[in-house]
């Protein structure tokens, strides 16, 4: 991956992130996701 991250643990959180949104590109990050606390780490993520 070629994403540049401060911390080792991130990149897998990216990688299941890239997974999730990957599953239903049309969607929104909360329809994506599919549960509140998803959809708020994903947010925190992004941010």
């Amino acid at each position: 991956m070629g994403a540049k991250l401060p911390d080792a643990r991130l990149y897998a959180r990216l990688e299941g992130l890239v997974e999730q949104l990957s599953k239903a590109p049309m969607s929104g990050i909360p329809q994506a996701c599919g549960s509140v606390h998803e959809s708020k780490a994903a947010y925190r993520f992004l941010g």
